[in-house]
């Protein structure tokens, strides 16, 4: 875990709230972490928050998706934070990391899918042949984001596939309806496939419930993080 110093060279609002930031390590460090960790902002003086990496360990840059709706000290920094800025980080944290010899699926809502976006691009760039299966559960078709960048993933590699499941659609959307545990209800697992959970408690909670539970998998299968 280091200190140091990023400077914000884009911010992009991907949906309602939503933003995609891109940072370039400005001091002459060298910086590694494991797809899946996090790093800690500071966002104000004497305060720091904690998010995901969002992109892969190859990338020379450190990408965020972060969501401001909570209104919190890091919603209002990271709605005023302008391009150019320089800002203050400290990591990286966290053992939320891939851990499969397996097939694996990674179940998210919102902003949740910021680690699994990291590991499935490195897993994927490793050259990982297991199945690797997205299940993300956003609310309505405008918080809709990255898709384009899965469609290319699934395309570009067979092993990748990946659900989006809007919790409230409107009469006009063609895609998976639903939460995510409507859709674990029906899916079938091989053997030796693991669970990676991040999102909101109740998400994570009934989807540990549903898998242990109803389909009786073993609790050392899945690992969680909330957001």
């Amino acid at each position: 875990m280091i200190r140091f110093k990023v400077k914000l060279e884009s911010k992009q609002n991907l949906a309602p709230k939503v933003y995609k930031l891109v940072f370039s390590i400005i001091d002459n460090i060298e910086f590694n972490f494991a797809a899946g960790q996090f790093i800690a902002l500071i966002v104000a003086e004497n305060t720091k928050r904690f998010y995901s990496i969002a992109s892969s360990p190859s990338n020379k840059n450190i990408e965020l998706l972060v969501d401001t709706a909570p209104g919190g000290p890091g919603s209002v920094f990271f709605e005023n934070v302008k391009e150019g800025d320089i800002v203050d980080a400290i990591g990286p944290f966290g053992q939320f990391v891939y851990k499969s010899q397996e097939d694996a699926f990674f179940i998210a809502t919102g902003t949740g899918i910021a680690p699994f976006r990291s590991i499935i691009i490195d897993q994927l760039e490793k050259g990982n042949v297991n199945k690797l299966t997205l299940v993300w559960g956003l609310r309505h078709e405008e918080n809709v984001y990255l898709e384009d960048e899965l469609k290319s993933l699934s395309e570009k590699y067979p092993n990748f596939k990946y659900i989006i499941t809007l919790s409230d659609p409107s009469e006009t959307w063609q895609g998976a309806k639903g939460r995510v545990t409507s859709h674990l209800k029906t899916m079938e697992f091989t053997p030796g496939t693991t669970f990676y959970l991040c999102g909101i408690k109740g998400m994570v909670v009934d989807s540990k419930n549903l898998l242990t539970v109803e389909k009786g998998l073993p609790q050392n299968s899945i690992f969680s993080e909330l957001y």
